[in-house]
């Protein structure tokens, strides 16, 4: 019997400065894990970005990913929020 193996592709890309963006596109990570931690659903995020994102599953891929990597993903946000500051 074949076993099924299920294969997601998170939609995100390194970029050579060290930014974390949606991939073949400009837009970071932080601007959805920013809207998704304030409550907005993936479907307003995706009407929000859909110029940059083209399908609506990125987005719950997107959220998929910061959910199973929080830690890590909270980490990256705080270290880009304290060069801004």
């Amino acid at each position: 019997m074949k076993t099924f193996e299920p294969i997601m592709e998170i939609p995100l890309a390194l970029r050579e400065d060290g930014t974390i963006c949606v991939k073949n596109t400009r837009l970071p990570i932080d601007a959805i894990v920013g809207a998704y931690n304030r409550g907005e659903r993936a479907e307003s995020i995706f009407e929000t970005y859909s110029a940059d994102v083209s399908l609506l599953s990125d987005i719950f891929s997107i959220i998929s990913y910061y959910l199973n990597n929080k830690t890590m993903i909270d980490d990256y946000l705080a270290k880009r929020q304290s060069k801004f500051d």
